[in-house]
């Protein structure tokens, strides 16, 4: 997940368009969340250039496990061809406040994660969600991961400010 700075105002990525539907300049999204995190009249952005193009949503409907949206001044399937497979973007203000020991991906992405004494394993690298519970990908200098489950007993403390992890690493798991 990537984040980028607009007037100081953090943009998260938070979808990516899929395929058109129809004529009428509809694509599809698939989001990073189990829900949208925008409505009609929002402003979303996309990567399709340095400076990040501002999209303002005019419809958005269920269409199965995605959504189907619709963009002002993107009225037809030419037009919306050119937004296929570009990366979304929502300004971090836009984010639904979560629980304190809630996150969102893109803060704990890149965060230092150290054992209970101390000792560095690596960098946060990924984050597979799963039925049960999430597993985080840890990788060490060498390229080297560890996946670990994403629960209490073993997520100890997470600092945000700090970018910080301090995990429990369960017995008979090992970096390969």
């Amino acid at each position: 997940m990537c984040l980028i700075i607009m007037n100081d105002d953090k943009l998260i990525e938070c979808a990516k368009i899929g395929r058109t539907v129809g004529l009428a300049g509809d694509l599809l999204i698939y989001w990073y969340s189990d829900s949208p995190p925008v409505s009609v009249g929002d402003e979303i952005f996309t990567s399709s250039s340095e400076k990040s193009r501002p999209l303002i949503i005019r419809s958005i409907k269920r269409h199965g496990n995605k959504d189907k949206i619709a963009f002002e001044g993107i009225l037809d399937c030419d037009q919306a061809k050119l937004l296929v497979n570009k990366l979304l973007y929502i300004s971090e203000s836009k984010l639904e406040a979560l629980e304190p020991s809630e996150y969102y991906s893109y803060q704990l992405i890149g965060m230092e994660v150290f054992d209970c004494d101390d000792n560095r394993l690596g960098i946060l690298k990924e984050i597979f969600p799963t039925k049960v519970h999430d597993v985080y990908v840890i990788a060490d200098e060498e390229g080297r991961e560890l996946m670990i489950p994403a629960v209490d007993k073993v997520i100890i403390d997470i600092d945000v400010e700090e970018k910080k992890m301090k995990v429990k690493v369960p017995e008979g798991l090992a970096f390969y």
